[in-house]
């Protein structure tokens, strides 16, 4: 600190502590008393406030080890500022504990899922005593964040750490010490509700989180996919020329990885946007180009039949997507396909083909054998701008080179 005022009084069994910290990005004012006897050789209780400009190396230098290394576990990171009011600080022979409310303007924090950009305040409540794990508990509440460029709103969580919160019951005493859990996130998100659990663990190595792994189960209910799909473009052009009606997306995610290793994610999800209970005219996926896929499978006239239901199971390995199982719908012909998409840019690389779900009377019985493979389509660009190319008669051409050109197939022009 760059300027100190106040006064600390002495005596035999004690005194007050009325104590003005500033520096130019740090500021702290401790109004208390300590104490000292025969039995207890020192005691400390005050009351805290704070306000710093961000949290900067200043900031952690004042925070006890065993909560340093929470927040490094759970990556909290801020360039805007923060505040701590209501805060105590009481400290005995047996350990210390502290209470205080913290606020901030734009925090990243991993509460199992990756926040970004909360707005809110923490309740912290931490025990720490010589020689053990530190004990500490946090309650988040936010107005806002992001979590993969989509916005949160009505943020809360609740993290834990230290022997307190470990029992039989819960199943965590196979879990390393110091293993950071968070029970419950729940958030508004495209209309719809998250809610997800998570834990972040120390590396058993080195009893640091760096390099410790991570857990996160998130499931969500009742999103507007239009509007979700406009967020994470991060395009308020592309928002506003959203369909109205995209239909509902519910999803369960379910991921491990490493801090600070993004090679390491590893995970599975399952995801289905169909129509809102009562809701008409629903086009779920916005694709010109597979919507002529769906025409030229049919074999029937134009008739503009939007997709109107789309399911996908998904498995993630690092940065990419592994897509195994794709499936959309018109009322007429299901489009089945797999490939990947990157992360984080949504970039595409698929491939369709289609399965007619209803009669089609052009078709011979011959002819109906193969119509499945009559066309295929190829998705690239992004999950928000696919660009759609359509081949006819793929499978048959194979066919064709295969048996009338043997082992010597030529490039086709």
């Amino acid at each position: 600190f760059d300027r100190v005022e106040g006064a600390i009084g002495v005596s035999d069994g004690g005194g007050a502590i009325d104590l003005e910290l500033t520096s130019t990005d740090l500021s702290a004012t401790v109004d208390g008393s300590w104490s000292r006897s025969t039995d207890e050789p020192f005691g400390l209780d005050a009351s805290l406030s704070a306000t710093a400009t961000s949290l900067h190396d200043g900031v952690r230098a004042l925070l006890p080890t065993g909560v340093l290394s929470i927040i490094d576990g759970m990556e909290m990171a801020s360039d805007s500022p923060l505040s701590m009011s209501d805060a105590s600080l009481r400290i005995a022979s047996d350990g210390a504990v502290f209470e205080g409310v913290a606020g901030f303007e734009s925090m990243d924090v991993r509460v199992g899922l990756r926040l970004e950009d909360l707005v809110g305040r923490a309740s912290i409540n931490a025990r720490l005593r010589d020689g053990q794990t530190p004990e500490v508990a946090v309650d988040l509440s936010g107005e806002r964040a992001l979590v993969g460029g989509a916005q949160l709103s009505d943020v809360r969580a609740r993290v834990e750490t230290g022997a307190r919160f470990v029992s039989e019951e819960n199943g965590r005493l196979a879990d390393a010490p110091g293993t950071v859990y968070v029970p419950s996130v729940a958030a508004s998100i495209a209309g719809g509700r998250l809610a997800a659990s998570g834990s972040i663990r120390p590396d058993p190595r080195s009893a640091s989180f760096e390099g410790g792994a991570w857990r996160a189960d998130a499931d969500l209910s009742g999103l507007d996919f239009g509007r979700l799909l406009g967020e994470v473009s991060r395009d308020p052009e592309r928002v506003a020329q959203a369909p109205e009606n995209r239909g509902l997306l519910d999803a369960n995610f379910s991921l491990t990885g490493r801090l600070g290793n993004v090679e390491a994610q590893r995970g599975r999800a399952l995801i289905r946007v169909q129509p809102a209970p009562g809701s008409d005219g629903t086009e779920v996926l916005r694709l010109p180009g597979l919507i002529e896929f769906v025409k030229l499978s049919n074999l029937q006239a134009p008739v503009g039949e939007p997709i109107d239901f789309a399911y996908a199971e998904a498995f993630i390995e690092g940065a990419v997507v592994n897509l195994h199982d794709l499936s959309a719908e018109s009322k007429s012909v299901s489009i089945k396909g797999s490939g990947t998409m990157t992360l984080p840019d949504l970039g595409l690389d698929l491939t369709f083909t289609t399965v007619v779900l209803r009669d089609v009377s052009l078709l011979t019985e011959i002819f109906e054998r193969v119509r499945n493979e009559l066309v295929t389509a190829r998705v690239g660009g992004t999950l928000y701008d696919p660009q759609v190319e359509v081949e006819q008669l793929t499978a048959t051409r194979k066919l064709l080179d295969a048996i009338i050109g043997g082992e010597d197939q030529r490039p086709r022009p």
